[in-house]
């Protein structure tokens, strides 16, 4: 039996240059190797004994989970080499230092971090999140019942407003989370608006569930938005709009997105789509670069491993945006960026 995992797709959050998940809305087969099932024994205070086995249980998982094989093997790699020799840390801090240290050497993805359940527990809270995302399971323990009908992660902080007679502004400055009504609440605001622009400058993230439902308000059709790339299947799986009450309205209104370095994760699953399908024209600055969607793996003593396992990638061309991020359309300093998208629509042939 495999540990409980968390799936998130395109559902990360980041605070600072530090990712934490916020769901477990994506659905997902489990691969067909069958890492190490055991969790590391607990203990009051972790010991070397402890980290040696934290470290097996790291390595083994992502060499079996990680979207990128070659990557995945040189990490596991890397991870093992820890417990060659006997190293003293600094507590359990020291510890997840030393871990990151390696994983970032060895994939340079922002995502994949180690952190103390203390860490996310806090972040989840500090962004709107309702509960810490660990308790949504796809793979759970034996004797473990099912949770019951789905309910967003957390409370998206968004807000409209008409700039003018033709022209709505979308803010939103949390992750975005699967809230329907609240969506259609705010949107509704700006019904008699031509044109739409979201400022995703400060989105950190998003559920999966959450940025598909966001994005599928732009469309008023069926449109295939991305792609992903897992251990799981021989094939890419296909991200598809879903209907929503004002897809007809705002499906046909032209699009604006503000971005730059704090559009990360989810918020640039948002943007990626929006400008691959070529339905938003995308002003401001080069978003985070952060691509790669994952799960979080408790691997006890107070800590979890958030691993990716899909890499989101264009339907159009098949290229990814980890590592790289998204270029706008127009590029303009973060400040300036609302003024450019304004001077944009003046500028538009009528």
């Amino acid at each position: 039996m495999n540990l409980p995992i968390v799936i998130v797709g395109i559902t990360l959050l980041i605070t600072g240059s530090i990712f934490t998940t916020t769901s477990a809305e994506a659905k997902s087969n489990l691969p067909a190797t069958k890492p190490s099932a055991s969790k590391p024994s607990a203990a009051k205070k972790s010991g070397e004994n402890t980290y040696h086995s934290i470290v097996k249980v790291m390595a083994e998982n992502i060499e079996a989970r990680y979207p990128i094989k070659s990557l995945a093997f040189e990490t596991a790699t890397a991870l093992r080499g820890m417990t060659v020799h006997d190293t003293a840390y600094e507590g359990d801090d020291g510890f997840i230092k030393a871990v990151n240290d390696v994983l970032w050497e060895a994939t340079h993805d922002l995502h994949l971090k180690l952190h103390s359940e203390k860490t996310v527990a806090h972040r989840t809270s500090k962004s709107g999140g309702k509960r810490v995302p660990k308790m949504r399971r796809i793979s759970a323990p034996q004797g473990a019942h099912d949770e019951g009908a789905f309910t967003p992660l957390g409370t998206t902080k968004i807000t409209s407003e008409m700039l003018s007679k033709d022209t709505g502004l979308i803010t939103i400055t949390s992750p975005i989370y699967a809230n329907k009504d609240l969506f259609t609440q705010t949107l509704n605001k700006l019904s008699s608006a031509d044109n739409i622009i979201i400022d995703a400058r400060n989105v950190r993230g998003g559920t999966g569930r959450g940025v598909n439902y966001f994005t599928s308000q732009f469309f008023n059709e069926p449109t295939h938005l991305s792609s992903s790339i897992t251990r799981d299947f021989e094939k890419p799986q296909e991200l598809w709009t879903v209907a929503t009450p004002v897809s007809e309205i705002f499906g046909s209104k032209d699009v604006y997105v503000l971005t730059g370095k704090g559009t990360a994760s989810g918020a640039e699953a948002l943007v990626y789509a929006l400008k691959n399908t070529q339905r938003g024209t995308l002003i401001g600055q080069k978003t985070r670069g952060a691509g790669n969607a994952g799960a979080f793996l408790p691997l006890g003593s107070g800590m979890l491993l958030f691993l990716p396992i899909s890499q989101t990638i264009s339907p159009v061309s098949g290229e990814a945006w980890e590592r790289v991020g998204i270029e706008p359309h127009v590029h303009a300093a973060l400040g300036t960026s609302l003024n450019a998208a304004l001077k944009l629509i003046e500028e538009k042939p009528q």
